[in-house]
């Protein structure tokens, strides 16, 4: 986008000032040395380090700035295309993101293939990559594109070999436009990031800024899991596969008395049995990782115990009593995750845990409402102003 102007420095600063991000990329710097006065200029807080990538004359040049007290670096690498940093989360995960700027010419895109691909192997499965890649991924990504170039398939190709999951922007189609009245929109910029890394980040939604300063539309990747408080009652189908359940269902049903008119009974009696749901669920269902946990170290040390001389016939029947709730707990994740993901490879017998929490934590990123528009035609963002208007339209009804 550019630093050099004094005015588009004054609108990054304020579009920083007003998003307050913990880390931020800038593309296309066409700075050769970024000095303490640029950032001090960019990033309001005295509180910033960062890495960059020159820029070769008045071409190129990408800058990475991150809140210290937010984010803790321990590397970085600086590539033709790309500047990649280490990042310390806590003491069990750490990853890697990498900024990149696509070349404009289609003679270096091999090169630029090539240093994607040799990052995957150096910041393996946890890594985030996200910039301005200067190509798309396919004719739904360009206006009036009606046939596949070589560049967008060899960019399709790279994603799928990479393992990269490419989310969808949640309020836009395109991330640039040439600002003329008959427009050439694309989307350029993206985030795209690794199984691995959804698990330390499961909430992840990716949308777009109004453009003040730029060609392009700022980016923006929010981590945050939103909060909309307390989980509304589901009833799981997993539920009608328990023997007991029914009997269980119907005693609750008996058990609930309430005086009053059949509407009131019956709103009372649907009241507490959904209680009654909800506990019953908890102790079956509930903790299924830590009991499996529980269960596999039991077996394990039964297994000990018989490679020690030390076996009994009350070990044997342990051992197969604990193998038998394993087995059961396994099956009950099982229903319960393909309820939720609904995804046809999980009915075939894929196993892949890993791929199916990524599909769930996708499905609840989209189904996320990050704004809304009042009657006047306004938006808002506010959660509080969205909780309120979609109660009380409901209320209204």
């Amino acid at each position: 986008m550019g630093s050099g102007s004094a005015t588009r420095r004054g609108l990054i600063r304020a579009v920083i000032a007003k998003e307050k991000p913990d880390l931020i990329i800038l593309q296309e710097t066409k700075k050769e040395v970024v000095d303490r006065r640029l950032i001090s200029i960019l990033w309001k807080s005295r509180f910033v380090e960062w890495v960059t990538l020159p820029a070769v004359g008045r071409l190129g040049g990408i800058l990475i700035m991150w809140d210290p007290r937010v984010i803790m670096v321990k590397d970085n690498l600086i590539g033709d295309f790309s500047v990649s940093i280490h990042i310390q989360k806590d003491a069990q995960h750490d990853w890697w993101f990498t900024a990149v700027y696509g070349p404009c010419q289609p003679s270096l895109r091999n090169n630029f293939w090539d240093e994607l691909a040799g990052l995957r192997v150096i910041c393996g499965d946890r890594w985030c990559l996200g910039g301005d890649f200067n190509v798309v991924r396919s004719i739904q990504e360009k206006i009036n594109s009606c046939s596949m170039t070589s560049s967008m398939h060899c960019f399709d190709s790279l994603i799928q070999e990479l393992q990269l999951c490419d989310p969808p922007l949640m309020n836009g189609k395109f991330t640039w436009s040439n600002l003329r009245s008959s427009p050439i929109c694309c989307r350029l910029d993206r985030f795209m990031f690794t199984v691995g890394w959804t698990e330390i980040y499961p909430f992840y939604r990716q949308s777009i800024l109004p453009r003040i300063t730029s060609d392009h539309f700022p980016l923006v990747l929010d981590l945050a899991k939103t909060k909309w408080g307390p989980t509304p009652f589901r009833f799981e189908n997993v539920w009608l596969r328990d023997k007991s359940f029914k009997i269980l269902t119907q005693s609750w049903w008996n058990n609930s008395n309430t005086q009053g008119w059949a509407g009131y009974r019956l709103m009372m009696k649907l009241k507490s049995v959904k209680g009654d749901i909800k506990k019953w669920n908890k102790e079956v269902y509930g903790m299924l990782e830590m009991k499996s946990a529980d269960l596999s170290n039991k077996i394990s040390r039964i297994d000990k115990l018989e490679g020690e001389g030390r076996a009994s016939e009350g070990l044997v029947t342990e051992r197969k009593e604990a193998k038998l709730m394993f087995e059961e707990l396994t099956s009950r994740k099982n229903q319960i995750n393909y309820q939720k993901s609904k995804i046809k490879w999980f009915k075939e017998g894929d196993q892949n845990t890993k791929f199916f929490h990524s599909l769930l934590n996708q499905r609840k990123s989209k189904s996320t409402i990050e704004r809304l528009e009042r009657n006047d035609g306004s938006v808002t963002t506010c959660d509080d102003e969205i909780v309120s208007i979609i109660s009380k339209f409901y209320k209204g009804l």
